[in-house]
């Protein structure tokens, strides 16, 4: 696998509208929740496919991070990469951003 990404900007990647209080999140970190992120049109070639997941801290939603997980072949990971807010410490993206590879992505999907 390629080394994790961090992006300046989001990517161009539209998103079904995303209501936090009728949405369950599908993995917790310490006090972040993540939630997989229903993709309705990207601006991007249609040769791969990709999963989006949304970390947000619970008690400041301002501190979040889009993980974009590419995919070559079905369940398989060939690149990650994120997109951090500016309020959240890069440390602390970090930290959260290795922690749900490694808590979730390297249980549910083979990671090349």
């Amino acid at each position: 696998m390629k080394s994790i990404t961090e992006l300046k900007r989001a990517r161009l990647v539209y998103h079904g509208r995303f209501n936090l209080l009728n949405s369950a999140p599908i993995h917790k970190i310490h006090r972040f929740s993540v939630y997989k992120l229903k993709i309705i049109e990207r601006l991007y070639s249609s040769d791969y496919g990709e999963l989006n997941f949304l970390i947000q801290d619970d008690q400041k939603p301002a501190e979040k991070c889009i993980v974009y997980a590419i995919m070559w072949k079905p369940n398989n990971i060939h690149e990650l990469k994120y997109w951090r807010a500016s309020i959240m410490d890069q440390e602390l993206g970090s930290y959260v951003m290795k922690a749900f590879i490694n808590s979730y992505l390297m249980e549910k999907y083979s990671v090349e």
